[in-house]
């Protein structure tokens, strides 16, 4: 009965503030509710055209698109297309199967050790002190400020001098030596981290690496996986960067890219279908671990 009345009266105590908005903050509320509802819609509604026009047969598509319907449902629900995108979805003869593997290894391998070892460099600077530690620190904020087209140039240049220009190997080698925003979110969260964790595994006969691998690295782990979940979106999406280094081996977001135009052409509904399939994962993805996102972020940074 106590816990039903403390319930009973926040709720008196909520519906008092909410009644207590004067005029002006409820048109404001109303504003902002409705653009955002607009906004919502904007960002579904091509999705659901996508989605709608994948199970259509290429001729019905044409028509409709003739006729100005494209968002209606299809006459017959074709779930050949979803089949289809495997077989005709083609580039410099890669198939969608390959290229959906080439993302799984750009993200699983190129975003996993990133992650990693933006943890290693990040608590090593901002846990240990030495003369190169601020300096590191330093340049990897002045990376940060350089603009990603004005050393494209020079970057290709040493990768081709390097051989490692259209070489899978090099995804692991570059992804070593990253810094950016996951190495300044992995420092920060170290740097709140109390030393007497370290004192007292040292007081038991452990050393650093006990420390880092036992201790540390542990407590980041809520951490790395919300750092590696947004990598993972975001080398998924990535057309840029394969299209570039690794024009042999094309990921899902550059294949269909540069596919797209003969696609588009002879089988649009197919090409949609790919594009469902493509989108999957991320969604999936996202969905899955949106609780382990939201938990380890706040608004203005991060929840230590």
């Amino acid at each position: 009965m106590e816990k039903i009345g403390i319930v009973q009266t926040k709720h008196r105590k909520t519906g008092r503030l909410l009644s207590k908005r004067t005029g002006g903050e409820r048109a404001v509320f109303t504003v902002v509710f409705v653009l955002f509802l607009l906004y919502s819609v904007s960002l579904i509604l091509p999705f659901l055209w996508m989605i709608m026009n994948s199970f259509k047969a290429h001729t019905e598509f044409v028509m409709d698109q003739a006729a100005g319907k494209t968002l209606g449902f299809p006459d017959v629900w074709r779930l050949v297309n979803y089949i289809n995108a495997f077989k005709q979805i083609n580039y410099i003869g890669i198939t969608f199967p390959v290229m959906l593997l080439n993302s799984c290894y750009y993200v699983f391998i190129g975003g996993g050790i990133s992650v990693f070892f933006q943890a290693v460099t990040g608590y090593v600077i901002s846990k240990y002190k030495f003369k190169a530690g601020p300096v590191i620190y330093a340049i990897a904020i002045f990376c940060m400020t350089l603009p990603i087209i004005g050393n494209m140039a020079a970057e290709m240049k040493v990768r081709a001098q390097l051989g490692l220009l259209d070489n899978l190997a090099a995804v692991i080698f570059t992804s070593m030596s990253s810094f950016g925003y996951n190495f300044l979110m992995m420092h920060a969260f170290f740097k709140t981290i109390s030393w007497d964790y370290a004192e007292a595994v040292f007081i038991d006969g452990g050393g650093h690496f006990t420390v880092f691998f036992r201790i540390m690295l542990p407590m980041a782990m809520p951490l790395m996986t919300t750092l590696f979940i947004l990598s993972a979106i975001g080398i998924w999406n990535d057309y840029q960067t394969p299209m570039l280094y690794f024009p042999s081996s094309p990921g899902v977001a550059t294949g269909m890219q540069l596919a797209a135009f003969e696609m588009l052409r002879k089988a649009k509904t197919v090409y949609y279908a790919a594009l469902v399939i493509s989108c999957l994962p991320v969604l999936i993805l996202f969905a899955a671990f949106a609780d382990t996102i939201m938990k380890n972020y706040t608004i203005g940074g991060l929840k230590g």
